[in-house]
């Protein structure tokens, strides 16, 4: 009976742990830090990839129901092949 009282505390600990965690992550990722930080590496792994340079100027919105993003430009050569002043992508919930 001791031991089950004890995986229960332990298990009520880990939860509140896991929960603590989430709720943390969620926060954090509105941050203008996080978002930053996440345009900062769009566009290291975009440029990894492309033939070309990548450039975000600002991402911001919600990451849980839409992202805007402003000014973005793909540049092959010193010269701008695309240009996109602003990008909006909303979350919609279908019937």
């Amino acid at each position: 009976m001791r031991i089950l009282r004890r995986l229960v505390h332990v298990l009520i600990i880990i939860l509140t742990l896991v929960i603590g965690a989430g709720a943390a992550a969620i926060i954090v990722s509105q941050t203008a830090w996080f978002k930053n930080w996440l345009r900062g590496y769009i566009v290291r792994e975009a440029n990894q990839y492309l033939n070309g340079t990548l450039s975000i100027q600002r991402l911001g919105g919600s990451l849980f129901f839409g992202i805007e993003m402003e000014n973005i430009a793909l540049s092959l050569d010193g010269s701008q092949v695309v240009a996109v002043k602003d990008l909006t992508s909303t979350t919609t919930s279908s019937n």
